[in-house]
């Protein structure tokens, strides 16, 4: 299973999320530091997430980075978030 789909599968096992995107973005750090070449390195996350209420920037991101840590040492090397309860979603949209 890759990256991107181990990500997807442990965010939706921990989080009622009413929408998640997995953005691979390894492309754009091929040759940098953390990149190994398997194109499975640097993501963005866009949560959508009722879990998100009443928690903080800091403790969102807490929160994901608890989740999806075990995948840091199958390859993982940077994750960026983007986290929204549904209410702010919808005014963004």
């Amino acid at each position: 299973m890759s990256i991107e789909n181990k990500i997807t599968a442990l965010v939706e096992q921990k989080l009622a999320t009413n929408h998640i995107y997995v953005i691979n973005e390894s492309n754009k750090h091929i040759g940098h530091a953390g990149d190994d070449g398997s194109g499975q390195t640097h993501f963005k996350l866009k949560i959508v997430s009722e879990s998100f209420e009443n928690l903080n920037k800091l403790q969102r991101h807490r929160l994901v980075n608890d989740i999806v840590k075990p995948l840091f040492s199958e390859g993982l090397h940077a994750l960026s978030l983007e986290l929204f309860t549904l209410k702010e979603w919808q005014k963004i949209k």
